[in-house]
């Protein structure tokens, strides 16, 4: 299954700043490795336009892919999980209500992640 971007009124799907940020980790830990993409993409099984979109967010990994990343990177998946104050940034527009189900899907379709995530929030020590 193709993991997509559903368009909202404001043209992206709200977890849209999500994958942006873990492309922007992804990113961030390649280079601190001194990897180019070429190199990054052997290492996770894609080729280096793949590895390119998944730095950019424009497509989304699946959880299995993280995993894989995180152990090519030599990180934890919970790495592409850290925001600069320790929490993600509010999603204009969006009330509770309409998050309510983001996060139900992918607590069902992805529980590592949010037990990452869990993790995160817990050792920041903020909640």
């Amino acid at each position: 299954m193709r993991a997509s971007h559903k368009s909202t009124a404001s043209g992206h799907d709200p977890s849209w700043h999500v994958d942006r940020h873990v492309g922007r980790r992804l990113r961030a830990r390649r280079l601190a490795l001194g990897l180019t993409q070429q190199q990054m993409a052997g290492l996770i099984g894609v080729t280096y336009q793949q590895a390119q979109k998944y730095e950019i967010g424009v497509n989304r990994m699946t959880a299995e892919r993280l995993f894989t990343v995180a152990q090519a990177l030599g990180v934890n998946v919970d790495y592409f999980f850290e925001w600069p104050d320790g929490k993600p940034p509010a999603i204009e527009g969006q009330t509770s209500d309409e998050l309510v189900p983001i996060l139900a899907a992918i607590a069902r379709d992805h529980p590592e992640i949010i037990r990452a995530v869990m993790r995160t929030i817990a050792s920041t020590g903020r909640s």
